[in-house]
């Protein structure tokens, strides 16, 4: 029975209980055909209500219990059981892994859901279990690639004409998403204020101070 509803062994005291209940209601020949179930309770057993073990079962939500008007109606789970002399099913409920005991039960006989990842809490996606670990967007690690502007010279700029100084490195600028950032070269005669740092003839004095 657990081989054949794909039950985790430890649910062999289910299979068991349930397997002393079927053998209580076949008639045997050393009791002149007679069901130890009617022998014993002196009352017909419920035959009609045997479903097979460890089949998909559909439990009837009643509408207090429904998350609202257009919700699932039933809640999916295995049947586990009997109870209450064969008139209510045991049914354990996928969704939080625990017993429901209802007489309103709709049963798919020929599912049988695995309950193979019993031990380690099932991930679903889109409604449906999944056995692979979801990938967390959090450990996912951007990749760092380096961007060479290939408009970029080497050389420092030289100091604009108009005396406004040359920006920082890391500082912001004001240009468009689009717009590559670039150099401007002044070629020309330098203003006649500008100090500079070559030596030239005419600055050297032709007397000694």
């Amino acid at each position: 029975m657990l081989n054949g509803s794909r039950f985790p062994n430890n649910y062999w005291a289910e299979a068991v209980l349930t397997a002393t209940m079927l053998s209580n209601l076949i008639p045997t020949a050393s009791r002149q055909n007679l069901k130890p179930y009617v022998q014993w309770k002196g009352v017909t057993a419920q035959i009609k209500r045997i479903r097979v073990f460890g089949c998909k079962a559909i439990v009837s939500l009643s509408k207090s219990h429904r998350g609202w008007k257009l919700g699932p109606t039933g809640s999916e789970g295995i049947l586990l059981g009997y109870e209450n002399d064969n008139t209510c099913y045991c049914i354990l409920r996928l969704s939080d892994r625990k017993g429901i005991i209802s007489q309103h039960v709709t049963f798919d006989e020929l599912s049988f859901p695995s309950l193979g990842s019993l031990h380690s809490k099932p991930l679903t996606i889109a409604g449906r279990a999944s056995r692979t670990d979801p990938v967390l967007v959090d450990e996912i690690q951007p990749e760092v690639s380096a961007v060479v502007d290939e408009t970029h010279s080497e050389e420092p700029a030289a100091p604009c004409s108009n005396g406004s100084p040359t920006p920082e490195v890391g500082q912001s600028s004001s240009l468009a998403p689009d717009q590559a950032p670039h150099h401007i070269k002044v070629i020309g005669p330098q203003h006649p204020t500008l100090i500079s740092g070559e030596i030239y003839s005419q600055n050297i004095l032709p007397f000694s101070r």
